[in-house]
């Protein structure tokens, strides 16, 4: 049909005529826009179609969606005609009632298009006219939102995307154990003295202990008088016993090893077998939980609309792990289908009756870690992925105004960092890899948890963290280290204040002496917490700070910084042995003065002077 000519005939025809014409225009010859060919259709053919529909359609055809089938579809030929789209010298075609065909389009228009208000693409009028002036405001993407059914299309492929990965981790974790398995002791080696790991470990134990008595045997034998051929028959059964010695000693290390690791799995498969549940639920499951859509009836029941805060937005696959304020699963975000860390902590409830929860102090740590933690941004802080969550756990509804509403759990959505946390690398990684630690690689490590805390510390608002622990140092894929879980975290009013502490919280063995001998606080006890760290980093474990009463004087080895400064430099330590200007930096941060210690800012300083000494060298994990 050749331009500017208006369609006439019957309204079928017409259609076909039009989807026809679309399908025509040649995309990449035209300099015109989706709105302005759009526009040209419905002056060509109008009362047709109302102006998303066209619109759509063309985008259909500029993407080669616009089949041959669908040149009249059945539901195009009952669409009524939307007001202020008739052309006036044509008559009306449709015999639908115009007020129930407009509400019905009305109706149509709402769920399709959301604050959206396009130009009339068919005759002018008074209010619209044919032709508007100056450009289009919307862009293609956003002029039409996808329809409820393609939104919950999508959500419920989400689900099955979660539910799929939570079959994974299961499928994953047992293919571990199972290969692990061997290490695993028998139940009759269990209740033996002394450290059993299985039956290879205890026939090599009983094979080292006779090959010792051998040994010694010879010794006896070399010491005294002999002819040289029987001196050179002993010596030379000696030192093959020697070389058989180191070889069992060796393998013994390796079973010790392995057999860790199975504890670790093993203690995974408990956690996994026991504990991963939520609200005594069996994960998999839907969060917020909602009685209408579960896991086994989201395929087929009616899901409530896309914004209302009864549908549920993340599927929980895992449990992660728990403390004393929250528990933290590892979830799916239905609305971006990325995995993240889900962190649940729940109000508990007093004895006097819920009503009094809100007012105790676990509630009050809870409320102030969602307050503040949402405003903190570094590279070496565990991020927020997005606003924290107040949810209602009774009805399962998502609460938009905690500050009128009730609510009993704060959901914090964080990024996930799948490579575990400082005290598995200290206690497995180290320690089944054959290569050594270095110092570099070490300093590399605690330059990043210093460069978090000089952030924290240099704030306008200066934040304590308050409890500065190896689980609390997490590892990401990308092999960068990052601070995480800020449940106690404190304000100050400026970097010098030191404040009072109102109740004792935190992990006792990182805890600073100050907080426990005199009742105070500072970013100088952050940095306490921090020597520790850097302590077991090298030492490779906390027995130090595990003896009672650690901060007293020990008969014989001296104050807390000595015997930490005698460890150090041992030559023994288990992970890597520091230089003298290493431990000088670990003792100066074990200081029992809170004002000796060096600032976070002279750390992140030091640190990085001794790195640019060292050629850098990626950790590997």
């Amino acid at each position: 049909m050749p331009d500017g000519v208006v369609a006439t005939g019957s309204v079928r025809h017409r259609k076909i005529q039009a989807i026809r014409a679309i399908k025509a225009v040649d995309f990449t010859a035209s300099n015109a826009t989706v709105e302005e060919l759009a526009r040209d259709i419905a002056r060509r053919f109008p009362n047709l179609w109302t102006d998303e529909k066209i619109i759509q359609l063309v985008l259909d055809a500029k993407e080669n969606k616009l089949m041959e089938t669908e040149e009249v579809p059945t539901s195009l030929t009952s669409t009524p005609v939307q007001s202020g789209q008739l052309d006036h010298k044509t008559p009306q075609t449709t015999h639908s009632s115009p007020g129930k065909a407009l509400q019905a389009d009305s109706a149509r228009k709402d769920s399709i298009v959301k604050g959206v208000q396009l130009p009339v693409l068919g005759a002018g009028s008074a209010t619209s006219p044919a032709h508007p002036v100056g450009p289009l405001q919307a862009t293609q993407t956003n002029l039409l939102a996808p329809p409820q059914d393609s939104y919950d299309k999508l959500y419920r492929n989400h689900i099955s995307l979660g539910l799929e990965l939570a079959s994974l981790e299961r499928k994953y974790l047992m293919l571990r154990y199972d290969s692990n398995r061997m290490f695993s002791p028998p139940r009759t080696l269990q209740k033996q003295t002394g450290a059993v790991y299985c039956v290879a470990h205890y026939e090599k134990q009983h094979a080292l202990k006779q090959l010792k008595e051998r040994i010694a045997d010879l010794e006896g034998r070399l010491k005294g008088k002999l002819a040289p051929k029987d001196r050179a028959t002993y010596t030379a059964q000696y030192n093959a016993a020697a070389i058989e010695y180191r070889s069992l000693m060796t393998e013994l290390d390796v079973i010790s090893l392995q057999a860790e690791e199975d504890g670790v799995l093993r203690r995974q498969v408990s956690s996994y077998c026991l504990s991963n549940y939520y609200n005594k639920e069996p994960l998999p499951v839907l969060y917020p939980m909602n009685t209408d859509v579960t896991v086994q009836n989201y395929r087929t029941v009616k899901l409530p609309p896309v914004a209302s805060t009864n549908r549920s937005r993340y599927v929980l696959m895992k449990k992660l792990g728990s403390g004393g304020f929250s528990t933290v699963f590892k979830a799916l975000d239905l609305n971006t289908a990325q995995v993240v860390a889900l962190k649940i902590s729940r109000k508990e409830t007093s004895v006097e009756g819920d009503e009094h929860a809100a007012d105790t102090k676990r509630w009050l740590f809870l409320n102030r870690e969602a307050a503040i933690y949402h405003h903190l941004k570094h590279p070496n802080i565990v991020q927020l992925n997005s606003d924290p969550i107040f949810v209602n756990s009774i009805t399962g509804r998502v609460v938009l105004n905690p500050a009128y509403e009730p609510y009993d759990e704060i959901v914090l959505s964080m990024e996930l960092c799948e490579g575990g946390d400082l005290h598995d690398f200290l206690a497995l990684l180290c320690r089944s890899d054959k290569q050594a630690r270095t110092e570099h690689e070490l300093l590399t490590i605690l330059l990043q948890i210093a460069e978090a805390l000089k952030y924290l510390h240099t704030l306008e608002s200066p934040i304590i963290h308050n409890d500065i622990s190896l689980r609390n140092i997490l590892l990401t894929e990308n092999g960068v280290w990052k601070l995480s879980d800020f449940t106690l975290v404190k304000p100050l009013a400026d970097r010098k204040e030191v404040q009072m502490i109102t109740s004792l919280a935190g992990t006792k063995p990182f805890t600073a002496p100050e907080k426990l001998l005199q009742g105070v606080f500072g970013p100088a006890s952050d940095m306490y917490s921090y020597g520790v760290v850097a302590f077991a980093c090298f030492v490779g474990n906390i027995n130090l700070f595990l003896v009672p009463n650690n901060f007293a004087e020990a008969p014989g080895r001296g104050s807390l910084v000595d015997r930490a400064r005698a460890d150090l430099c041992s030559g023994t330590c288990y992970v890597c042995n520091p230089s003298d200007r290493v431990v000088d930096l670990i003792v100066n941060l074990l200081s029992l003065d809170m004002n000796m210690r060096m600032t976070a800012e002279q750390v992140c300083h030091t640190l990085s002077e001794m790195l640019s000494g060292y050629r850098k060298v990626k950790i590997k994990i």
